[in-house]
């Protein structure tokens, strides 16, 4: 087997990207450490110096041949700041001299962030290699190099790390506002919710992001990064609730005046047809003159001092 082929196949355990070109092949001593490079072209086995049964490969990403290349930077934290339709990263071109400090600035400039500054934000890398790890980036730290150390350690490393912004603690843009919503019917989708709410918002109050939603329970959590903003949707769905438990309340006295009304009509109705001897249909035109006693225009005059 060729080390081209055995590359290929490790490539698709390890779901690595990229072609076996991409990748220095290393037999590594697992006493000393001392390494060997194996060609790509040449036979595997037949290279091999400290242990043919068993050997310990190490692969190795390729260093880029330029000094200029790119990178992706996710807006991390910044993404509740962000239009709906924007990009989750922008591409940020670096050179062995670009510190952390640098990529911050080039990156809040194109995510349309330049109103924020370096001591707003701050550069981190996550790994998403079986569990998620993160480590803060001081603002003077080199990315070429750091890039270049994480391709020696691992490639499945290398791959799987990203960098993301993060806001520090003393940022004001660190501390968005958030406004819980209840009482909204359960179990709908999301874009319904977002409809209900805009009905009752407007656009001109419309949330950044939503940063959860509890669909057993009717109830989700908006977030702005006005509070100005924030505090006039409060007052917008305030006023909204309040309208919605008056209308409740006017529904539930016209049902309690209905059955009001349906008892005394059946009541009257009875009794007049008792009351008249030899007479069995039922009068209704009495029964109904006859409801209207002094006590169901009592009843009906409260009710609607009651809602006015």
């Amino acid at each position: 087997m060729s080390t081209y082929s055995a590359v290929k196949q490790c490539l698709k355990t390890f779901h690595l990207a990229g072609t076996p070109d991409f990748y220095n092949v290393y037999e590594v001593n697992d006493r000393d450490g001392r390494e060997n490079k194996l060609n790509a072209n040449a036979n595997f086995r037949s290279q091999l110096r400290f242990d043919v049964k068993q050997p310990s490969i190490v692969l190795r990403a390729k260093e880029p041949e330029e000094t200029v290349f790119s990178v992706k930077i996710y807006a991390g934290d910044l993404g509740y700041m962000l239009p709906q339709n924007a990009s989750d990263h922008e591409t940020v071109v670096i050179t062995t001299s670009t510190t952390s400090a640098d990529a911050v600035a080039a990156a809040l400039e194109k995510f349309g962030c330049g109103h924020l500054g370096a001591e707003d934000c701050y550069l981190s890398t996550v790994c998403t290699d079986r569990v998620v790890t993160e480590r803060r980036l001081s603002s003077h730290e080199l990315l070429a190099a750091l890039l270049s150390q994480l391709r020696h350690e691992s490639s499945r490393t290398a791959q799987l790390t990203r960098f993301e912004l993060r806001f520090t603690d003393e940022s004001p843009a660190a501390h968005p506002v958030s406004v819980f919503v209840g009482n909204l019917k359960e179990n709908l989708s999301q874009r319904l919710y977002e409809c209900i709410l805009l009905e009752k918002l407007g656009e001109s109050c419309r949330w950044d992001t939503i940063d959860a939603i509890y669909y057993e329970s009717g109830c989700l959590v908006l977030t702005y990064r006005s509070s100005e903003k924030a505090e006039h949707a409060y007052e917008l769905l305030k006023v909204s609730q309040q309208s919605f438990e008056f209308a409740d309340f006017v529904w539930y006295i016209y049902l309690i005046s209905s059955v009001v009304f349906m008892v005394l009509f059946v009541r009257n109705g009875l009794r007049l047809k008792s009351e008249e001897e030899g007479e069995e249909e039922f009068l209704p035109k009495k029964a109904i003159e006859s409801a209207f006693d002094p006590a169901f225009f009592v009843l009906v005059s409260n009710c609607l001092y009651a809602v006015a």
